[in-house]
């Protein structure tokens, strides 16, 4: 396991499902994960706090962006992408780098990391994580479960002053 080689915290926001919650909650720390709902500006504390010991930390970015401060498009349709990596990275000067976990057949897994994403600002971050994203799911999807909405609705995309927002 990951958190083995060194501490590991994820920053996730809580599922619709309680039972999810406590399933995933229950299941990293199995494995020495520890978890923290995103629950407002406080919920960034133990993260900031594991970033300055120099310690990995994992973001589940493949939700929809509450904040709406960053779109891009996913398998042609528009969607609001979490931004929190990019302002973390901005912060703290952190790494920003893609992970996926592979099950294999055998059901052994294979964590592979991306190259690290240098983006000048969050809407061009947004962009290619996403494009990531899409690339990943395109080769396994098998491996995705969206249990929430992702998709955007018509009307639905409406950004913050100052956000960018697909043409």
């Amino acid at each position: 396991a990951i958190a083995q080689l060194c501490p590991l915290s994820v920053l996730v926001q809580p599922p619709s499902k309680d039972a999810f919650e406590r399933l995933f909650i229950e299941y990293r720390a199995m494995f020495g994960v520890s978890t923290h709902p995103n629950t407002g500006p406080a919920s960034l504390r133990p993260i900031l706090r594991a970033l300055g010991r120099n310690e990995a930390i994992a973001l589940l970015s493949d939700q929809h962006g509450e904040a709406q401060d960053a779109f891009a498009t996913l398998f042609g349709h528009p969607v609001s992408v979490p931004v929190g990596a990019h302002f973390l990275a901005e912060r703290t000067g952190a790494a920003i780098v893609p992970a996926f976990i592979e099950r294999l057949s055998d059901d052994r897994h294979v964590l592979t990391f991306e190259p690290e994403l240098v983006c000048p600002d969050a809407q061009r971050f947004a962009e290619a994580y996403t494009a990531i994203l899409e690339a990943r799911v395109k080769a396994r999807p098998d491996h995705w479960l969206w249990v929430h909405d992702r998709w955007a609705r018509e009307g639905e995309l409406r950004p913050r002053e100052g956000a960018a927002c697909p043409a």
